[in-house]
Formats: structure tokens, C-alpha cells, sequence
């Protein structure tokens, strides 16, 4: 910066020389309390304009200043040259001094066009998926017990888990269950008494009671599950047609303390529906790019875009499959808060604790998806008679239906 400081303190010099004479012993005060900011600007990087400029200020005053080279008085010092007339000498200075800050101004911006149309630096991302390091089948139907062990620690969002437990089992003919927990902790999950289900495996050795598993896919009678070991990934697809319901191989798998991460490929053509409950302006229907938030909260329907009352983490996925409409469901039986987002080719989950439990639902009809799903979490419960009205009982179906409704209640 001292070149930079010499210019225009030579400049700042000759200006203030020649507006009075009278100030022509105080000039550098004048240079350094009047203009502080402009000894702290800088040069744009040594171009042939800036060197130009930066000439023609430096030889303008050391003319009209310091005096020709080998020129001295009697006395010994430099000889001063002959000054111009005041009417010109401020113009000429200004001129030059508007020069130079014209140049560096056009530097800083280009400088700064620069660093605009730099491309900004990706995100971290937040993990870098798992590994299944081992795989057994437990004996008598029970299912696959696997261990997944982290491929590359990331901080983004807190520690990863470094070991998790892989339980895969077929249920029924119609439906799968696909759960990934800490292989060492007990993590929360809905209770088993508020929704009564199949309990997983304790956990421990993934090797204990089974022996290993090395066939790529566990079929069951309607579904197929399929997986990949490095890095992990898991598959399910119909055991007919091969049609994949949910292919996890898009994105790796996240999984810590207070974030779990899970994408799943779809086709284009897929029509989803679900994920209540919610007041969105679409309905059920999930609509691309569109905020999917399941964040239960006491309020009002009346709003859009407003998390209510349940949370439902589960969709239902319509295909048009040779001019036939084929259904299927999938459930993530997680109770914590999670943002869903569906992009028309994908779909991620994104939740803030708990583990990744799926439940997936074959159909392949709209009727037996409901009736399948409902055959999992329990079917509604019947409104009683009086709950439609207070109408009289007058008839005698409506009679026998009161009575037979209070029997069933009492006992």
C-alpha cells in the first residue's frame, strides 16, 4: 500500500498547494486530517491502466511539487519549479485525482463481478452412508438381523451413530417390515402398548441365533426385499412383476442422534397421497416441491398449510401399470417431528429422532391397501347409533341395533 499512499498524498500535495498559498507550509497536514479515507484506498492488481494512471498522478506532482532532478537554490536545496497559475493547477489535480479513483472504483467492481459469478461452494453433506458388515437369518421365520457399521464420520447435524441393527421381516403374504435402529441403544419408538404389533428382536450380537445370510434377495410371497452391502442400500419390489416400490440406493443413509436422513427413487408417473394431517391446498394428493411437514399441533383446519392434530407418516402410491391402476403403502412408524420432500422422481424423509421403522403394504387396489394398512394400526371404531342425531327410536332395526350396540359395549 505505500505506492499506493505516495500517489495520492502526491496528489492530495499538489491540490492543496495550489488552492492558497497560504496553506502551502501545512500540506501535509492538509493531506493526512482532511482526507483520512483516502489514504486507505487501494489499487485494483497492477493492470497497464492502473500503472498509467499511477504514472501520470506521481510525474504531475513531482513536477508541480518536488522540482526537476539536479535543480537546486544557492542554499543547497532542490529548486522549486515555476507554479502554474491558480486558475489551472486545482482543475489539473482534480482531473487526476478523479482519474485514479476511476480506475480503482472500475477494479473493485470488476473484482467484485468476479467473486459474484464464482460458483458458490456445495454444501457439506450430512453423512456418508453405512456398510453391512455382517447378516444372519434368524431360524423358524424370524426374519434377517443385520449390523451396519458408519463408512465416513461427518459432523454435520451432531455425531453419526457408528453401529446400527438391521431388522427385515415378511409379517404377512402382503406386508414387510423394515427396521434400522441404534445397534447399541434403545431409541425412542411409539410404545407397543399405545399400537400392539410385532415386537423387534432385542438388541445384541447381530450374529447370535441364525446363520448368515448370503443370498441377495429374502423374498416373502407377494414382496421381495434386496440390498447392496458397500455402501448399504435397500430394495422392495413385487415378487410378479419386479415392479420396485422403494429403492433407498439414491442418496446414503444418515443416521444420528437427532437427524435421520432416507431417499427413495420413484417414477415419474407416480401418484402419491398421504402424509396428513394437514390443510393443504392440493388435498391428500402430494404435489411436487411442496412443503411436507409433520409437526403435530392442537389448531384450527381452517388455515393452509397448517400441521393439525395426527400424525400419519404414511402414503399411498398409484400406478398406472398397463392401463390398471396398481397401489401400494408406505408407513414410517416414527412419532417425532420430520419434513418430508417430494421432488416427482424422489422422495426423502428428514427426522429429528427416533429410528426408521417401515411397514410396506403390497395392494395392489386402493380398497386392499386400507384394508391392509387399517389390519396393522386397528380399524376405526364404530360411531354409536346416537351419535348421528337425536332421533327417536321409532323402528325396529333401529331397536335392535341400540340394543345390540350396548351389548357390545358392556362387554
Amino acid at each position: 500500500h505505500h505506492s499506493t499512499h505516495a500517489v495520492y498524498r502526491r496528489t492530495l500535495t499538489s491540490l492543496a498547494r495550489s488552492l492558497s498559498p497560504h496553506y502551502s507550509h501545512h500540506y501535509s497536514s492538509l493531506c493526512l486530517t482532511p482526507y483520512p479515507s483516502l489514504l486507505h484506498l487501494t489499487l485494483p492488481q497492477s493492470t497497464p491502466a492502473t500503472r498509467l494512471c499511477a504514472s501520470a498522478v506521481c510525474s504531475a506532482s513531482e513536477r508541480g511539487v518536488e522540482g526537476e532532478s539536479g535543480r537546486r537554490d544557492k542554499h543547497g536545496r532542490p529548486a522549486m519549479l515555476p507554479r502554474s497559475p491558480p486558475h489551472l493547477l486545482p482543475w489539473r489535480s482534480l482531473v487526476l485525482l478523479f482519474l485514479a479513483l476511476a480506475v480503482s472504483s472500475n477494479g473493485v467492481s470488476a473484482t467484485a463481478k468476479a467473486k459474484a459469478k464464482a460458483p458458490a461452494a456445495p454444501p457439506k453433506p450430512a453423512g456418508f452412508g453405512y456398510k453391512l458388515v455382517s447378516l444372519v437369518q434368524r431360524p423358524n421365520g424370524g426374519g434377517l438381523v443385520g449390523c451396519l457399521q458408519v463408512k465416513r464420520r461427518s459432523s454435520t447435524y451432531g455425531p453419526d451413530i457408528p453401529r446400527l441393527r438391521l431388522f427385515v421381516k415378511h409379517e404377512t403374504k402382503d406386508r414387510v417390515r423394515v427396521q434400522i435402529t441404534d445397534a447399541e441403544k434403545q431409541r425412542w419408538e411409539v410404545p407397543y402398548d399405545l399400537l400392539p404389533r410385532e415386537p423387534s428382536p432385542p438388541l445384541g450380537p447381530a450374529t447370535a441365533g441364525g446363520a448368515p445370510f448370503t443370498a441377495g434377495e429374502y423374498p416373502g410371497q407377494d414382496l421381495v426385499f434386496t440390498y447392496g452391502r458397500d455402501p448399504f442400500w435397500f430394495a422392495v419390489h413385487r415378487k410378479s412383476t419386479r415392479q420396485t416400490l422403494f429403492n433407498t440406493s439414491r442418496a446414503p443413509l444418515v443416521f444420528k442422534d437427532q437427524y435421520l436422513e432416507v431417499s427413495t427413487r420413484l417414477p415419474g408417473d407416480a401418484a402419491l397421497y398421504g402424509l396428513g394431517e394437514n390443510t393443504q391446498p392440493g388435498g391428500i394428493k402430494l404435489r411436487p416441491n411442496d412443503p411436507y411437514t409433520l409437526y403435530t399441533t392442537d389448531a384450527s383446519a381452517i388455515n393452509l398449510n397448517t400441521d393439525l392434530y395426527g400424525s400419519h407418516p404414511v402414503y399411498v402410491d398409484l400406478r398406472n401399470i398397463g392401463g390398471r391402476g396398481v397401489a401400494h403403502a408406505v408407513l414410517l412408524l416414527n412419532s417425532n417431528g420430520m419434513d418430508v420432500f417430494y421432488t416427482g422422481t424422489s422422495l426423502t424423509y428428514k427426522v429429528i429422532g427416533g429410528l426408521l421403522d417401515f411397514y410396506f403394504f403390497a395392494g395392489p387396489t386402493p380398497l386392499a391397501v386400507v384394508d391392509q394398512y387399517t389390519a396393522m394400526i386397528g380399524r376405526p371404531a364404530p360411531m354409536p347409533y346416537w351419535a348421528f342425531g337425536n332421533q327417536p327410536i321409532n323402528s325396529l332395526p333401529a331397536l335392535i341395533y341400540f340394543i345390540l350396540f350396548m351389548l357390545i359395549s358392556f362387554l
